[in-house]
C-alpha cells in the first residue's frame, strides 16, 4: 500500500499505538495488567517473593492475590487499606476497591517463613 498515493503520511507505530490504547474499549484491560504489575512494587521485595496477583476484577474492582502461607496472608490482610490505596494511587484513580487474598494451592503451608520484623508496606521501598 502505498501512502502517497492517498495523500496519509505513515505514522510512527508509538502513536498508533497510543491512540488504540486511549480509547475506552482498550482502557480497562491494559488497566487491569498495570495493576497485577504494580503489585511488586508496592509490597516490596520481601512480601513479593509470597504473594502474586493474579487477576483483577474489573467488575467489582476486586484483585485477587495469592499468598503462600496463611501466616503472610494474614499479614497482607492486615495491610490491605494501606496496599490498595497505593496501587491505587500509582493507577491514578480509584480501581481497586478491595483485595482478595487466598491460599496458593501449589504453595506448601510447612515451608513459610517467619515474618521480618518491622515489614510494613507502607514504610517500604515502593515510590508514592
Amino acid at each position: 500500500m502505498d501512502n502517497r498515493d492517498s495523500g496519509h503520511r505513515p505514522e510512527h507505530i508509538g502513536s498508533v499505538l497510543k491512540g488504540l490504547l486511549g480509547q475506552p474499549e482498550w482502557e480497562g484491560p491494559s488497566t487491569a495488567h498495570r495493576a497485577l504489575l504494580l503489585w511488586d512494587r508496592v509490597v516490596g521485595e520481601e512480601l513479593a517473593r509470597h504473594s502474586e496477583a493474579m487477576a483483577l476484577q474489573m467488575d467489582q474492582g476486586t484483585l485477587i492475590v495469592e499468598v503462600e502461607h496463611s501466616v503472610w496472608m494474614h499479614h497482607l490482610q492486615m495491610q490491605e487499606e494501606t496496599l490498595r490505596e497505593r496501587i491505587n494511587h500509582q493507577l491514578g484513580r480509584a480501581m481497586v476497591q478491595q483485595i482478595r487474598f487466598r491460599l496458593a494451592t501449589s504453595r506448601s503451608e510447612e515451608s513459610a517463613p517467619p515474618l521480618p520484623q518491622g515489614n510494613d508496606p507502607s514504610k517500604g521501598s515502593a515510590s508514592r
